[in-house]
Order: C-alpha cells, then structure tokens, then sequence
C-alpha cells in the first residue's frame, strides 16, 4: 500500500465523524453512513486491485440490539457531538446493520500493526456506534444537544410586537382590571417580559430589577456581584417571574423606557420606601448615568451625591473613586451607580440589602426597582 493510499484510508474515517456531525436529520445520518460504506467498499477494490493479496468481501444483514456504548475509542470519537453522545449512554436501540464490505486480513502492516485489520475494526465501532445514535434520535427526537441556559428569559409574545403595550403603566390604562403578573410589552423596537405590579401604590409600574436575598444560591451570588458591563447593559439576568430571586433589564431597556422621565420605586419591606420623581437612565454613550428631579410626596428621597453618576461594572470603571467600586468596595458589590463607593448595590458584599435613602444604613430582605 502507497502513502496515498494509505491517507485514502485515514481521511475516510477522520471525515466520517464530521460529516454526520453536519447532518442534522436522521435520514441524512443515514445518507452519510450509507456514503462512508460506498467509500470504504471503493477502498477495498483499490486495495484488490494493486495486488492486495488475501481479500475478500462478506455481506451480510443481521439484527442487533444493545445498550449504547462509551464513545467509541476510534479515529472519529472526537469528531462526533460529545452531547450527543452523552445523551445515548443508556438508550436500549434494535436496529439492522448496513450492509458493509468487510475487509479481510491482509499482508500488510505499519509499524507493526496489520493496518487493513485496524482499518475494518474502526470502521465497524464507528458504523455502529453512529447507529446507535440515529436510533436513539429516533426515539427520541427531542435529544438534540440544547443551548446554553440563559439568564435573560426569552419573551415569547402572545401578540405582534406592534399591538404590545409599551410599559406597565399603558397596559393599565388599556384595561383597569389588569391584574398584577408578568407581561409582554415593546420598549422601542424590543419585546421584553417583565414583572407589572398593578395594585400598589396607584399601579402601573415595570419591573427593572430585583433581588430577594433570602435563599440566595452561590450561583444567584456571583451574578449578582461579578457581572460584566455587557450583561447588565444588553443581556440582563435572571427573570421577573415570582419565583426567581434576581432580575435584571439590560439597561438599555431602561434607557429607553424612561427617556421621558417619570417615577422609580425601590419597593422594598418598611414602611417608608424612597420613590423619585423626574428619573431617567441615559444611553450607553452616557454610561446609562442616572438622574432625577424630585421625591414623590410621602416618600423618602435619593442621595443627591449619587444623582448624575454613571453606571460602573467590573470591566467598565466610571465612578469617582480611585478604585472600581464595582469590586474594590468592602468586597465584590456589583454594577451600580457609584460615587466615591457608597456601598448602595443590588446586593452588598457582606450578604444584605440596602434601602437607597442612606448609606447601609437600612438593612431590608428585598429591593424590587419598578419605574412608572
């Protein structure tokens, strides 16, 4: 056997995984098996006919029925889905094999190892083992390696985008009767979901941010206090369902809701809950720095040092001190709108929640930011 031929062989067996890793359907799977067949069988009539002596072809089709194996230790296991083929590792599969040319023993060998033998014995793993996979796909079709999870929810609206309410608030004026609960709305061109609370303070307010501290998980932490400026201005985290503990809208949502300016809540469990009047979050170029005009009567103000600040992430240093205040703040505190580290976040590093009147000064369980 020549070099070419032999780099014929290799190259079968190497492609072999990619190919059915590209076939997205069981039939072209099956296409692709039936493609490496003609390939291996072409193989085989090359090899006769350069002087291969002691070959022979057997046929033959007979049922099989086994347990999926470990991926197979052959030239392609590492060219095929390792999801996928963690996902067969304990489907029962009855099948047909392929009829495939099976290559005898042959005088040839590489450094010793009879190549035309380790060539049939590859082939074989893998012809079965990517029949095992069509089979498991086949029961269950569903199996399909599933994308990274995210922490913004993906909104799945029950109207065109166009007919969408664009806050809470609009939504409350359509329908008085709308009841407190998460809903679909448009906020310039983007469909969110989010949390609207339509019984308290008068209704209508859109749900920005939350954080529930207790039964906070390590996860849920780390969120909290090591995002980047990229999830906090255009992914967002968690969700605004009641179940969740933490919810953040991409600041650019927050942006473009209150561009006309309006009321924000921190709803949080005391009496006494600061409410701002005139607020509004700037765009990126501003770094979403934050402002407001006023207190809403009968509520406790904002600090005035903290109103006009750009927003700060760990990678995005805007604030007023020497040091990122996202990170260098008594510990790990989070994205937020700092001065010189006042220590007011979603989340402080020493485990509580802060109402925004004063600097931890009022520790509370939750913080809910909702803007009307």
């Amino acid at each position: 056997m020549g070099r070419q031929e032999l780099g014929a062989a290799l190259a079968i067996f190497m492609l072999a995984g990619m190919h059915v890793h590209r076939a997205h359907t069981n039939s072209q799977m099956l296409s692709k098996i039936g493609s490496l067949q003609d390939e291996v069988a072409a193989l085989t009539r090359h090899l006769k006919g350069n002087g291969g002596a002691g070959f022979s072809e057997t046929k033959g089709a007979s049922p099989v029925e086994s347990t999926a194996p470990a991926v197979p230790h052959n030239s392609g296991r590492n060219l095929l889905s390792s999801d996928a083929a963690a996902g067969i590792r304990t489907t029962t599969v009855t099948s047909t094999q392929v009829e495939t040319p099976h290559l005898c023993a042959a005088a040839i060998s590489v450094n010793g190892t009879n190549l035309v033998n380790f060539l049939n014995i590859e082939f074989k793993e893998m012809r079965d083992y990517l029949l095992l996979l069509v089979g498991s796909l086949t029961k269950n079709p569903t199996m399909a390696p599933s994308p990274a999870p995210t922490l913004m929810p993906i909104p799945v609206p029950t109207q065109e985008p166009t007919s969408l309410s664009t806050s809470c608030k609009e939504l409350l004026q359509q329908d008085p009767a709308t009841p407190s609960g998460v809903y679909n709305i448009r906020i310039g061109s983007t469909v969110v979901q989010t949390y609207c609370e339509m019984d308290d303070e008068g209704g209508g307010w859109t749900l920005l941010a939350k954080t529930i501290k207790t039964g906070l998980t390590t996860v849920e932490k780390s969120v909290l206090r090591e995002s980047f400026w990229d999830t906090y201005a255009n992914t967002g985290y968690g969700s605004p369902e009641d179940s969740s503990r933490v919810f953040w809208m991409p600041l650019e949502r927050w942006s473009e809701l209150t561009a006309g300016g309006g009321e924000m809540w921190q709803k949080v469990d005391t009496s006494s809950t600061v409410q701002l009047t005139g607020f509004k979050v700037a765009n990126a170029a501003a770094k979403y720095a934050q402002s407001w005009t006023g207190t809403a009567s009968g509520h406790l103000g904002g600090i005035d040092r903290l109103n006009g600040m750009k927003f700060t992430a760990r990678d995005n240093d805007n604030d007023e001190s020497s040091h990122n205040c996202a990170t260098d703040n008594h510990g790990m505190a989070g994205g937020w709108w700092y001065e010189n580290c006042y220590q007011l976040s979603m989340f402080h590093p020493n485990g509580n929640c802060y109402r925004f009147d004063a600097n931890v000064a009022t520790s509370v369980s939750y913080i809910y930011i909702y803007f009307r």
